[in-house]
């Protein structure tokens, strides 16, 4: 083979494939160079099929970059889907959390509610009492006067929160109603 039929032939099929007219010219260049009909014949067959077999080889390697590029977007897009799950849990714990942030809110403002009633009833009783004093004491009556410093000395040693503990036992029963009457 000459350098110049085969730079010929190797620029004529560099996709794999040749025109009757083409190989009509590299046969004509052949003669020209001196090669036989039969060994440019070989020559060119066997170009043709390594180019043939490069160009699938290319085309091999350009799929499987595809098919790569696919494969990460796929993963890509498994991720989001996981990101959104993920999402969406957290979306869910923080309305529960949520939830139990106004569920203890009301508990306290319920609470609140009954120990200020508690002690607002303390406080109403042992004013009438030091009015029962005030009076004894306005009036000289050693009975009343003494009589309302029992009541309240009695009255001032219990234990304003004992209801209270029913109350939070009651309160934190799910199978109880609250009945609160003031």
């Amino acid at each position: 083979m000459t350098e110049k039929f085969s730079k010929a032939v190797n620029d004529i099929v560099l996709n794999g494939e040749i025109t009757p007219k083409e190989k009509a010219l590299l046969k004509k260049l052949a003669k020209e160079e001196g090669v036989s009909d039969l060994d440019a014949e070989v020559y060119i067959s066997k170009q043709i099929k390594k180019r043939k077999f490069e160009v699938s080889k290319e085309g091999f390697e350009q799929t499987k970059e595809v098919f790569s590029d696919v494969k990460e977007t796929l993963q890509g897009l498994s991720n989001l889907g996981k990101i959104y799950n993920e999402s969406k849990q957290l979306d869910n714990e923080n309305l529960r959390i949520k939830g139990d942030i106004v569920k203890e809110a009301r508990n306290f403002q319920r609470t609140q509610m009954v120990l200020e009633h508690i002690f607002s009833e303390r406080r109403d009783v042992i004013n009438k009492h030091f009015e029962a004093i005030d009076k004894g004491l306005r009036e000289g009556n050693d009975q009343m006067i003494l009589s309302g410093l029992k009541e309240v000395s009695n009255f001032v040693v219990t234990n304003p929160l004992g209801s209270f503990n029913d109350f939070k036992k009651l309160l934190n029963d799910k199978n109880e109603t609250l009945m609160l009457d003031f």
